[in-house]
């Protein structure tokens, strides 16, 4: 029976990258809000929501915001084409 359980059992920690393929895989979310108050007045309040994943488990959750990001695919979001280099790069002022 001893032997039968061996293979259930690592015999070795887990190293770095078999932790991050597992994040990878499954995906990590990390939620939290704070809220900084004086007397019962609300001044700050941060929300914090980090979803961490591979693209791919991202697209069968229905995360896909980076396919339509102007700053990432190059185009204006209206099917003009590309944007002036500067304004992809994000160093024009204005917009």
């Amino acid at each position: 029976m001893a032997e039968e359980r061996t293979g259930l059992i690592r015999s070795e920690p887990a190293g770095l990258m078999d932790v991050l393929d597992r994040v990878l895989d499954k995906g990590l979310v990390v939620v939290g809000d704070i809220r900084i108050s004086l007397v019962n007045v609300e001044l700050l309040t941060l929300r914090l929501r980090l979803v961490l994943c591979s693209i791919e488990k991202a697209e069968q959750v229905g995360l896909d915001w980076w396919r339509r990001e102007p700053s990432l695919t190059g185009h204006d979001g209206n099917g003009n084409g590309k944007l002036p280099a500067a304004e992809a790069a994000g160093t024009v002022k204005g917009k």
